[in-house]
C-alpha cells in the first residue's frame, strides 16, 4: 500500500512538473508575440502620425478656400 502511494505521488509530481514547464514555455512564446505585436503597432501609429503631420501648404490653403466658398 505504501509503495503504491509513493509511485502515485511520484507520477503526480512528474506530471505537474511536465505541465508547468510546458506552460512556462508556451506563455513565454505568447509574451514574445505580444511584445512583437506591440512594437509593430507602435511603429504603425508613429508612421501614420508622421505622415498626417506632413501636409503640403498649397493643399491646406485650397481646402480652406473651398470651405469658405461653400
Amino acid at each position: 500500500m505504501l509503495l503504491t502511494l509513493e509511485i502515485l505521488g511520484l507520477l503526480t509530481m512528474i506530471t505537474v512538473i511536465f505541465v508547468l514547464v510546458w506552460g512556462f514555455i508556451i506563455l513565454n512564446q505568447i509574451f514574445g508575440q505580444l511584445r512583437y505585436k506591440n512594437y509593430l503597432m507602435e511603429k504603425l501609429i508613429e508612421t501614420i502620425y508622421n505622415t498626417s503631420k506632413i501636409v503640403p501648404k498649397e493643399e491646406t490653403a485650397s481646402s480652406h478656400e473651398a470651405d469658405i466658398i461653400e
